[in-house]
């Protein structure tokens, strides 16, 4: 008899934890279904099983798994006794509750058939409901352990009530600021600039390394200073993000988040708005503002290339604003993207 392979849960949101299931049931049946589903007997809807599919494409998943809701897979000519179902177990709690599970699903469903995997210990403690928890503790330093990027941002989007969160992204000089505080003036958009953090973190260094300036320091001893003040800073923003006003576009301004060196996109989320320029234009806006010493910066932000690959393997959302022309150019664009609606 043909086996109609299924893996159903709530999903909300999909994890690591749940990934790992999938990529290691893929190893066993080559096609299979992942059904997202409400179960009225767990709390924390915080989204539409429409929305946990969408959920589901923040991940790489094999190729031939497809994701949809139970509503829609009930819809098909199945039947339950061709039905196999996955599940994944993660300790003994887990098994006595897959018992109850069992019994429902012969009831309701006819399915009588079961493959269950074991979860790795690496992902014990990994579930929807700490994922939840930890967005609404504004937790961004240990969220990102449980689930993708993209998933992060719908997480604080929920929390904060945005309608978006975007990561604003761009290398010195390409006009992020400009950009930004334009968007500040309308009365949907809520920006938070990190660079005012570098104010106190600047006295934080200061202390640390009294004979070298901030700059001199970071090029220096980058490691130390991020031990230093990757606390502090994730507290400012933190504080930042509970400030926050319900309904409102939010634009999280920070201009290294892309670089391998912090990948701050696991953090943050994984919408981006770059605001982007080309090499001479940079260089020429640095040496006319007066900050040519942040050239020696440029080395360590990645390429253009570097850049699509993250996102691409990251499997990212990302818009870049071009700013090659002049300031009043730039200000026409911001305007543009406003009149157009976040995305």
């Amino acid at each position: 008899m043909n086996r109609t392979v299924i893996f159903p849960g709530t999903f909300c949101p999909p994890t690591y934890g749940h990934v790992e299931i999938v990529k290691r049931a893929a190893e066993v049946f080559p096609e299979f279904t992942i059904l997202c589903s409400v179960n009225p007997d767990k709390n924390g809807h915080w989204f539409t099983p429409d929305e946990c599919v969408e959920l589901w494409a923040a991940y790489d998943l094999p190729a031939g798994v497809r994701v949809t809701t139970l509503d829609r897979f009930m819809a098909e000519d199945y039947h339950g006794e061709k039905l196999l179902m996955v599940r994944g177990v993660r300790d003994d709690k887990d098994f006595e509750y897959e018992k109850s599970v069992m019994k429902l699903n012969n009831e309701q469903y006819g399915v009588k058939d079961y493959f269950f995997i074991l979860s790795d210990e690496a992902f014990s403690n990994v579930s929807s409901s700490r994922a939840r928890a930890l967005a609404e503790k504004f937790d961004i330093e240990h969220l990102p352990e449980y689930v993708a990027p993209l998933v992060v941002t719908k997480l604080l989007e929920r929390v904060l009530h945005a309608r978006h969160l975007y990561l604003v992204v761009g290398r010195p000089g390409c006009g992020k600021s400009t950009f930004l505080r334009e968007l500040a003036q309308y009365p949907d958009n809520h920006v938070i600039f990190t660079d005012v953090f570098n104010r106190e973190m600047a006295i934080l260094i200061k202390k640390h390394f009294p004979d070298e300036s901030p700059l001199e320091a970071n090029l220096k001893h980058e490691a130390e200073i991020q031990a230093l003040i990757a606390g502090k800073w994730f507290d400012l923003l933190r504080q930042a993000l509970r400030s926050t006003p319900s309904d409102k576009n939010v634009y999280v301004e920070i201009a290294y988040a892309l670089s391998p060196r912090y990948e701050l996109y696991r953090n943050i989320g994984g919408k981006i708005l770059r605001v982007a320029c080309s090499e001479a234009v940079e260089l020429e806006r640095l040496d006319k503002r007066g900050t040519p010493e942040h050239r020696k910066f440029l080395a360590r932000l990645p390429s253009e290339g570097e850049i699509q690959t993250i996102v691409r393997d990251n499997r990212l959302y990302m818009v870049t604003i071009e700013n090659n022309g002049s300031f009043d150019d730039l200000i026409a664009k911001a305007k543009t993207w406003q009149l157009g609606g976040a995305r």
